[in-house]
């Protein structure tokens, strides 16, 4: 072959291989690079509205209890509560009808675990865990936060048994004199952002096609669900 490469009829036979392949070649290179370069775009496409869509879910979500918290702080009847808890102790606040307001939203809440009314002093006066009422609080993030505004919580680990926690929590304001009378917490299960970005809810709501999820790692996941 080296020697056929070297007569005229090779070089003439190598000159006329070169003039049609390197055009196809050329053709080949920019062919895949047109096809990747679109392929990458196509999935940065994908992945940015899988991002958004995962992002909407859970602002819809903080949204939710940020107004459901709010709500609660605005209940008159826990106001009137309030206004004469320095009169009574926690034992007689148990009694009334506000744990079972506390009671009957939390049980309509999935997510929320509990839902409690604070006094300024940090006592709780009244709570859907009737257990919890009469401790005192004071010395939480979300007690002293809470009280200038809505706050929405960090999730934080429980010192005592290790257990995650989540608590957001409101001012309860006078409606005529503006004056603080207490605030309301609610503690909110953590696991619920991860059935959120996991896409658990969203196929738990019904869900029958494709989903845009993020994984448990943190990756973006676009599944077929059956």
């Amino acid at each position: 072959m080296k020697g056929f490469l070297t007569t005229r009829i090779g070089r003439h036979f190598l000159a006329i291989f070169l003039s049609l392949a390197l055009p196809l070649i050329a053709a080949c290179w920019f062919g895949l690079r047109t096809v990747t370069s679109a392929l990458e775009q196509q999935t940065h496409t994908v992945l940015r509205a899988a991002s958004n869509a995962a992002e909407a879910q859970l602002r819809e979500f903080l949204l939710h209890l940020k107004r459901q918290t709010l709500s609660i702080s605005a209940n008159g009847k826990i106001r009137d509560v309030l206004q004469t808890a320095s009169g009574l102790n926690a034992g007689q606040l148990a009694s009334t009808d506000v744990t079972e307001l506390l009671t009957l939203q939390q049980t309509s809440t999935a997510d929320v675990e509990e839902i409690s009314v604070l006094a300024t002093d940090g006592r709780v006066v009244a709570s859907s865990k009737r257990e919890n009422i009469g401790q005192d609080w004071s010395s939480a993030e979300y007690f002293a936060r809470g009280q200038k505004s809505f706050f929405p919580g960090d999730i934080y680990r429980e010192p005592a048994d290790g257990r995650l926690r989540w608590i957001m929590a409101a001012p309860i304001i006078d409606a005529a004199s503006r004056r603080l009378l207490g605030l309301v917490a609610l503690r909110v299960d953590p696991s619920a952002l991860n059935d959120l970005t996991t896409g658990r809810r969203i196929v738990a709501e019904g869900a029958e096609t494709q989903s845009f999820r993020i994984g448990n790692t943190g990756e973006t996941l676009l599944i077929e669900t059956a």
